[in-house]
């Protein structure tokens, strides 16, 4: 069998043919409509045993000239129809108002839905990658191609099953396939540069400002951005039929991020590099105030609370990978950095009181202990006060190695991989507790913490092998994991309620902090795992059967010290898991769906067994009180957990 991609201009169109099995000189002849025929000579010298089909990679046909005379044309537009198993929606079938961005055509396509934070479900299916002529647009993050590409420019958006780049390059599906949305531009706007600007203001000082710039070819695209706001509300007008007051986000928030993509391919397909940079800082302030009434059997009660917070953040992220392919195999190389820093401040104080109390307000509650003759404190059952203060960073790294090879003169793969990580995280935190019970003016806790890491540092090292073996009646794997991993802690806890004034707090302990040795530690945890696993799967017109599991051995080694007591802890562990044994009949008739054709029955029992283990610090015979709220011991006769899963299932699909 041959397999190749014939390019037309737009997408790869994907197919193969049979042939003898004898080796000489071949002759394939291409023709297409509106295209220009093409004959190729292919010549084999060797077919392996095994051996069944044989790549060609992609084969690139010229339009051919054509004189078009004067035509009119008048229909109804139809707004989506199925092209195999690809459902299409036509993007110049929908209204939409002038200047709308890609969010409100994606939102008006019929069994769409799009949440806010640019999640996408179709007919209740989640969207895994937005694609923008199928390549990766700040994967991971919908919202940015939705709210900076603009409607007017795409000439329809796809919704299919696609390969991985792994099953791409094996010619077979050898991993799960994504299910995907590829917005698809307009022919004028697939070359050449494409910007938009958008701004506004408004009272209370609002605003609003964006630009987007792209440079876009048939094998390269380069594109920026730039978004500032300080709207919580992010609906417009005229989608999903107006404004919702129940989704505007409670607080002010203030957000602005900087970003920068790009895609770039040879014109032989046997380079690919692409990436993305992004910084982003957002602000916000959330002051909220609550009621609550609890019916109890006996007599019921009133809580009352008030939380004032402010926090921020910084983000920075580059994501960044090369591809290359040499013959019978390819090599990436993906290096991966994120830095995030924080400040948060949170004021919560609470109370909860036997009778229906009237005004209440943060302030009253704050001098409900102090103040002589104050109103209701003969009713009240407790209050809390809470005041929590924290700043920090998280810094991640990662270098990742994939190496695809086809065996020679057979369908089976070879892959090998590693991958480094590097992870560091710096903390500092304030938190007071002030517990009152009854109207007794002596709290019953009063704690005030101040914590630090002294950075808290992880490494991890991972290396893997994974065979595929390509069997007439399906497909063997077998695969084997490594990996090393390294995690240091070190919490430095004084208690800042054996201060002369405890109102004196921030996030430098002062000199006269008392170090606490019971809630400070430090620990060291090093584990090894070896994972040996096997899948198999078997597909068939009317039934498919899939396995796959296997067995991890881990080994774990914890140094840990707290109040000045020395730890020492090791255990070994062999774990069965089975990610899935399922076995699935189709039967009934044939009917047609927005992804093809499909039995109109199908039985499926299945059964999958995860093997948890207890994180060895909970084995140590220590008490963590850190939080009074939430007191933690340690049990040495904790065991692994094994959970069981099993599923009978039975699907009707209506026509």
């Amino acid at each position: 069998m041959l397999h190749t991609s014939a390019v037309t201009g737009e997408q790869p169109a994907e197919f193969s043919l049979k042939m003898p099995r004898k080796t000489g000189v071949y002759y394939l002849s291409l023709e297409f409509d509106k295209y220009n025929p093409l004959t190729r000579p292919l010549e084999i010298k060797r077919i392996g045993s095994r051996e069944s089909m044989l790549d060609l990679d992609e084969i690139v046909l010229t339009r051919a000239p054509k004189k078009l005379g004067e035509v009119v044309v008048t229909a109804t537009k139809v707004k989506f129809y199925n092209k195999g198993d690809t459902l299409v929606f036509n993007a110049d079938a929908f209204e939409l108002a002038e200047g709308s961005m890609l969010d409100a055509l994606v939102s008006q396509l019929p069994g769409v839905e799009l949440k806010e934070n640019g999640q996408i479900y179709v007919n209740g299916r989640f969207v895994e990658n937005l694609l923008l002529n199928g390549k990766d647009f700040f994967k991971g993050d919908n919202s940015i191609m939705l709210d900076n590409l603009g409607s007017y420019m795409v000439k329809d958006v796809a919704v299919y099953e696609k390969s991985s780049a792994m099953s791409e390059f094996a010619g077979r599906d050898v991993e799960k396939k994504d299910f995907v949305m590829d917005v698809r531009l307009k022919k004028e706007y697939r070359r050449g540069w494409i910007a938009n600007v958008e701004a506004g203001g408004g009272t209370n000082s609002r605003y609003l400002g964006r630009i987007f710039g792209m440079h876009y070819t048939d094998f390269s695209r380069i594109a920026l951005f730039a978004n500032i706001n300080n709207l919580n509300d992010n609906q417009r007008p005229g989608q999903a039929g107006g404004f919702d007051p129940s989704q505007i986000q409670p607080g002010s928030r203030r957000h602005q991020n900087v970003g920068l993509t790009y895609n770039v391919d040879t014109r032989n397909g046997k380079i690919n590099s692409e990436g993305n940079i992004i910084w982003a800082h957002t602000s916000s302030t959330d002051n909220a105030t609550t009621s609550r009434t609890n019916f109890l059997p006996t007599r019921d009660n009133y809580d009352y609370s008030f939380r004032n917070a402010r926090s921020s953040e910084h983000l920075v992220r580059m994501i960044s990978g090369t591809r290359f392919k040499f013959g019978k195999a390819t090599t990436s190389i993906y290096p991966f950095l994120e830095y995030r820093s924080y400040k948060n401040n949170t004021n919560n104080i609470s109370a909860t009181f036997n009778e229906e109390q009237q005004n209440i307000t943060r302030e009253l509650l704050e001098s409900l202990y102090s103040a002589e003759d104050a109103p209701g404190l003969g009713d009240i059952v407790n209050r809390t006060a809470i005041k929590q203060r924290g700043k920090g960073y998280n810094l991640k790294t990662e270098l990742s190695w994939y190496n695809w090879i086809n065996i020679p003169h057979t369908q089976d793969l070879l892959t090998l991989s590693a991958k480094g990580i590097y992870g560091q995280s710096h903390s500092r935190s304030f938190t007071g507790y002030n517990i009152n019970t009854g109207a007794d003016p002596t709290p019953t806790t009063s704690l005030g913490q101040w914590g630090e890491s002294r950075p808290n540092r992880n490494y991890q090292l991972n290396a893997s092998a994974l065979y595929d073996f390509r069997a007439s009646f399906g497909n063997l794997q077998a695969k084997y994991n490594f990996t090393y991993d390294r995690v240091g802690k070190n919490m430095i806890t004084h208690e800042m309620e054996r201060l002369a004034d405890m109102g004196i707090y921030g996030l430098t302990a002062p000199d006269e902090a008392v170090y606490s040795p019971d809630d400070s530690y430090r620990s060291t945890l090093q584990t090894n795992t070896h994972e040996l696993g096997a899948r198999m799967g078997i597909y068939k017109p009317i039934y498919s059967f899939q396995a796959e599991g296997g067995m991890r051995l881990t080994n774990d080694n914890l140094r840990y010290t707290r109040a000045d007591i020395p730890y020492r802890k090791s255990r070994f562990a062999a774990l069965p898991w089975i990610k899935e044994f399922s076995l699935t009949f189709y039967f009934g008739q044939k009917i047609q769906s927005a992804y093809g054709s499909i039995n109109r029955f199908m039985l499926t029992a299945g059964y999958s067994l995860n093997a948890k283990r207890p994180e060895l610090e909970w084995l140590l015979p220590i008490t963590d009180s850190t939080d009074p709220m939430n007191i933690l011991e340690g049990a040495e006769s904790l065991h692994n957990q094994l959970n069981h899963a099993s599923k009978l299932e039975f699907t009707y699909r209506a026509s």
